[in-house]
């Protein structure tokens, strides 16, 4: 329960970050990492790959949607 309140919390605050600059990758991949953690595996990808236009060069990025995609199965 606590960890679920985190992520909501952390994914408010990245939404927040967003609002003023929606072009840093970063925020784009933590925020993808929020919505792995609970498990809305298609909002995940959906960052993910929204980081990865912006910084192709993020490996833990493409690791991460890897497994998004795998999970959502």
């Amino acid at each position: 329960v606590v960890l679920v309140k985190l992520d909501d919390e952390a994914a408010k605050e990245y939404s927040l970050s967003l609002e003023i600059d929606d072009t840093n990758a970063e925020v784009w991949y933590n925020i993808g990492n929020v919505y792995c953690t609970q498990k809305k595996y298609q909002d995940a990808i959906t960052s993910y790959s929204k980081s990865l236009a912006l910084d192709p060069k993020h490996d833990g990025c493409y690791y991460n949607l890897g497994n998004a995609y795998y999970l959502q199965k």
